[in-house]
């Protein structure tokens, strides 16, 4: 039992807090609780000197905080409670998101900021939820990401003389690195990057690197093939050389197709080759009314010409056990026909959209970029 005294806490002095944790311990309290509000710690020192450790002595330092903590270890106080700093800062972080949600009028700049929702679940003691996971997911394979990262980037010029693009350094931390942390928030900890050039430079924890050594006269296709050959789980395929918010992830998992695309409408497909490259045109385009109603969009295929385009494939998809299964049948029937190594990522899906595969496309606008010169490399920076 811990006995709280008041008496410095009522301005009744160090003698009458002595009486009554005196009394306390008589009665049979096992710690002595002592109090004060005052911003020094000198009364509360007093306190302790005089007390002469009868029994344990706990502070609680809220309003004397500026008083070192060897200072109560000297006093042989055994123990310090910082009683409320969580609840205060949580008070603060609670202000700042929702004037930043009132500023914004999205979640977009939030959802990053924010413990998953996991965490809450966890936080508190979901069991019918644990219970339901190993119920109805037990059968699953664990989550799996496959970053497609060969090339140089030449148009980075001397920062990828030593290195490839994947790993140019992004306020600190290089692209890849960036992509793994967020996989590895997501929950996916298997993940494959296909390296080519300066195979040695690629240096990321948590990874399995896969060389491509023809990586100079073959594309994303034969990249792509050299992954997939091991598991048949879910599985989010990237480009090595694009920034994405974590929350990008999380639209990947809420489609319902067994391939799904991630697209943005306001990017220009005529600003560069790398957006020309992968213009895509989709079976809706992008609307307010889509993003109400939730209709379900489809990929028609990737196209040269971007007046054609209903907006540009950003880089990051994800297939699930049936989707992998139908991307390796096509990689398998192009190498048949000798035309794998010359073929794109796009090239890969167009065909199998043309085959009748339902590719499902999210729509997202913006809080993405990928890496292919200079300016590119600025922008990352400064969105970061």
């Amino acid at each position: 039992m811990v006995a709280r005294v008041e008496a410095l806490i009522a301005g009744r002095g160090v003698d009458e807090a002595l009486t009554r944790a005196h009394a306390y311990v008589e009665a049979g309290a096992d710690a002595i609780v002592i109090h004060s509000k005052k911003s020094t710690a000198d009364e509360i020192l007093e306190f302790c000197r005089q007390w002469e450790n009868r029994a344990p002595v706990v502070l609680i330092p809220t309003k004397y905080y500026r008083t070192p903590t060897d200072r109560f270890r000297d006093a042989n106080a055994a123990m310090v409670i910082w009683a409320n700093h969580n609840l205060r800062s949580s008070i603060q972080a609670m202000r700042d998101t929702c004037a930043k949600l009132k500023a914004q009028e999205t979640l977009l700049e939030v959802e990053d900021a924010v413990a998953p929702l996991a965490d809450v679940f966890a936080l508190a003691g979901a069991q019918e939820l644990e219970q339901a996971e190993k119920r109805y997911l037990s059968t699953r394979d664990p989550a799996r990401a496959v970053i497609l990262a060969a090339t140089r980037g030449e148009g980075l010029g001397e920062l990828t003389a030593d290195r490839p693009k994947c790993m140019v350094p992004v306020r600190g931390q290089s692209l890849l690195g960036r992509q793994v942390e967020a996989l590895g928030r997501h929950g996916v900890s298997e993940i494959s990057v296909v390296t080519g050039y300066r195979e040695d430079a690629v240096a990321v924890p948590g990874i399995r690197k896969v060389e491509n050594p023809a990586y100079e006269n073959t594309g994303e296709a034969r990249s792509l093939a050299l992954a997939l050959t091991q598991g048949e789980g879910d599985t989010i395929v990237s480009y090595g050389d694009i920034l994405y918010r974590p929350f990008f992830l999380s639209l990947l998992e809420e489609a319902q197709a067994d391939i799904v695309l991630l697209v943005d409408p306001q990017a220009d497909p005529g600003a560069d080759g790398q957006l020309l490259r992968d213009a895509v045109a989709c079976s809706q385009p992008h609307d307010a009314d889509l993003e109400m109603t939730g209709a379900p969009v489809f990929l028609t295929g990737f196209v040269t010409d971007g007046t054609a385009a209903n907006g540009t494939f950003i880089g990051l998809m994800r297939a699930n056990a049936e989707g992998v299964r139908r991307i390796r049948e096509t990689l398998a029937a192009m190498e048949g026909e000798g035309t794998l190594d010359t073929a794109d990522l796009g090239a890969v899906l167009t065909r199998l959209a043309g085959e009748g595969e339902r590719i499902g496309v999210v729509y997202v606008r913006g809080y993405w970029g990928n890496v292919n010169d200079l300016m590119d490399l600025a922008q990352a920076r400064d969105a970061v």
